[in-house]
């Protein structure tokens, strides 16, 4: 229907050495525009949108267009890594990623990521740029294992420079999907399961906070994902019920709290403990037990004396393991709220698991090891290669569940394949914790969340529901409202 005749072919005669006329000049260009648009066979293209847009008669002709083009376009591909220093929550030093991507020809800024970074030492910003750009320059930004491989070789050493990279690459190819980061995740992941269950954290102590009782924290969680994000809005009444018990007791500036929001009450016994949260569960409505169960993040490795062979349980109060599997398996018995415990254990004493594991009996609780795979894990190119892991965790029917710290995992990949092998000795650690209280960006607070919901964990642990922790919880509520509807 429609034909167009480019510029003509006629050929250019001159004489040597003879500058070129105007019209000689123009002559050159045209020949050159024929052989662009001849090799990028755009007459072709042109003649098929005009006959299909007189065919069809949009409306919008320009926007029809548009469409048209975008099928006929490249796939956005790295074009600029950006690396400039910000700052966490904290005011501590971090690093920022800009990631710039080629779209339909033109560079623009997709996505962006911050991490924190303990490392004090002054780095050159703009170096560190030049260098990713040399590395990832028209890399697809689709190819998230391509990118996480270049990462490893030849950024390996710089931790929180590949996580900031790697989320930031995943959650650009994410919204030019027009698709949200966990459901990017998922479907590269292939996985089919409900929404985690989220820990908040109440209560800490340990020696840090003051208190003579040595158990690190006390969560919460509803007992079952029915009407999960109600249920865990009346958590967060829960809170507000013992900051407000807390205020009446010792005025305004009421007790010390964590750094992710725990209040540090000063108390001796989980008894103590366990009526406190009993009374802050009646006055939203709710019932230990039968609304919230209680987990204990005992974390025993920093109440365990090596050379002693005991824990210190309390302030001046050490107990040997066998005592303090009598103790677990009290406590157990007059709490049937208690759903779990989190590092019950020193990391490496596999046989008191074992016994405690034994005396549970039909007593169903969750047994979480928190020991971080990082120290046990293959190289970076054998993980990328999923070679077998060497895991020296407590590797007995008494773990049946594993905490995995996403917030020090360097890229996506690299998380995606620590999930796998927890999953692949799913005999022994059945469920899998996503542990995100220490968030400390923005970034890490929202993304981060989506990926452990993109991933399918079963559990999820927070700080308590302030500050960058309520970026995170907000994130659950949001997305998990979406996945009901």
């Amino acid at each position: 229907m429609f034909n167009f005749s480019y510029y003509g072919n006629n050929k250019i005669t001159m004489a040597a050495n003879r500058p070129l006329s105007k019209s000689e000049l123009q002559q050159k260009l045209r020949r050159k525009a024929v052989r662009f648009f001849k090799t990028h066979d755009v007459e072709s293209k042109l003649q098929t949108l005009l006959n299909e847009m007189f065919t069809a008669q949009p409306s919008d002709v320009y926007g029809y267009m548009s469409e048209y083009f975008n099928t006929l376009s490249h796939d956005p591909a790295i074009s600029h890594i950006k690396v400039c220093r910000s700052l966490d929550d904290k005011g501590d030093k971090g690093v920022e990623v800009e990631l710039h991507c080629t779209i339909n020809g033109i560079s623009k800024k997709i996505s962006s990521w911050s991490s924190s970074c303990k490392n004090d030492k002054d780095l050159d910003m703009s170096t560190i740029s030049a260098s990713l750009d040399e590395h990832f320059k028209s890399v697809l930004v689709i190819n998230q294992q391509e990118i996480d491989r270049r990462l490893q070789e030849h950024f390996s050493k710089d931790t929180v420079l590949s996580q900031a990279v790697s989320y930031a690459a995943a959650s650009a190819a994410a919204l030019l999907s027009k698709i949200p980061l966990h459901k990017h995740i998922t479907s590269q992941e292939d996985l089919n399961h409900g929404p985690p269950t989220p820990l908040l954290s109440m209560l800490a102590f340990g020696k840090h906070s003051g208190a003579k009782l040595r158990y690190s924290e006390f969560l919460l969680s509803p007992c079952n994902n029915e009407d999960l994000n109600q249920h865990v809005l009346k958590l967060v009444s829960v809170y507000k019920n013992l900051k407000r018990t807390f205020t009446e007791k010792q005025g305004p500036s009421g007790v010390p709290v964590t750094a992710f929001g725990a209040f540090c009450p000063m108390l001796d016994k989980p008894d103590l403990v366990m009526d406190m949260l009993h009374e802050a569960c009646q006055g939203a409505g709710l019932e230990l037990g039968v609304h919230v169960n209680v987990w204990i993040n005992v974390a025993a490795d920093d109440m365990f004396d090596q050379d002693k062979g005991k824990y210190e349980i309390c302030a001046g109060q050490w107990k040997s393991p066998d005592d303090l599997v009598n103790i677990y398996s009290d406590l157990l018995q007059a709490h049937p709220s208690i759903a779990g415990l989190i590092d019950p254990f020193y990391s490496k004493d596999a046989g008191t698991w074992g016994k405690f594991s034994t005396k549970l009996q039909d007593r169903k609780c969750f047994l979480i090891s928190g020991a971080d795979l990082s120290d046990n894990l293959l190289s970076a190119q054998a993980e990328l290669a999923e070679e077998p892991v060497v895991d020296h965790r407590p590797q007995s029917p008494s773990v049946n569940c594993a905490s995995l710290n996403v917030v020090n995992t360097s890229t996506l990949s690299h998380l995606c394949h620590k999930t796998k092998q927890l999953r692949a000795i799913s005999s022994h650690n059945p469920a899998i914790m996503g542990d995100l209280s220490m968030i400390q960006t923005h970034s890490q607070a929202k993304d981060l969340m989506e990926m452990v919901i993109g991933l399918k964990f079963d559990f999820v642990k927070m700080g308590a529901p302030v500050g960058l922790q309520s970026t995170s919880l907000s994130t659950f509520l949001k997305i998990n409202g979406a996945l009901d509807t």
